[in-house]
């Protein structure tokens, strides 16, 4: 049986990779950047993924090649409609907005945390920036990753 948290990085992964139709468009980190502090440690994507102009969906997947190993930053917003806070996890309305952060394997999810925020400061038809912060874990450790400092920019092409 799959994790959810494998499930929900799988599932983001598959809705970004998918995302070339009009409408939708994707970024690489020439055009996209993706920074966040990991438990104190900085780290910074190498590729960053947008999916989500003209749609109330935004997906970021931020990836970095570390000495750990391929670790990425996945966030899922549902019912953007604007510049401002998004709370993270599954508050029971059916469309959760979710982060997770993977690495060596291992996924945490905020859907087990309930904790963060997206602040999306800048979105139009061109691009997106923000910032953002979460707790993620898994269900026997629902706090084992904590991700502050971040922030996101990408240009939709």
């Amino acid at each position: 049986m799959v994790k959810p948290a494998i499930a929900l990085a799988l599932l983001l992964a598959a809705i970004v990779a998918g995302c070339d139709g009009p409408g939708i468009a994707p970024t690489t980190g020439e055009t996209g950047s993706m920074t966040a502090r990991v438990n104190g440690r900085i780290w910074r994507s190498t590729t960053l993924t947008a999916a989500g102009r003209g749609t109330t969906t935004i997906a970021l997947h931020g990836t970095a090649m570390t000495p750990e190993g391929t670790e990425a930053v996945d966030i899922l917003l549902n019912d953007v409609v604007a510049a401002e806070s998004y709370r993270l996890g599954d508050e029971g309305t059916g469309a959760a907005n979710i982060a997770v952060y993977s690495s060596a394997g291992h996924s945490f999810s905020t859907i087990t945390a309930n904790s963060g925020t997206v602040r999306i400061s800048e979105i139009s038809s061109e691009g997106i920036k923000g910032m953002f912060g979460f707790s993620a874990g898994t269900v026997d450790d629902p706090s084992a990753v904590r991700v502050t400092e971040g922030s996101f920019s990408a240009t939709f092409r």
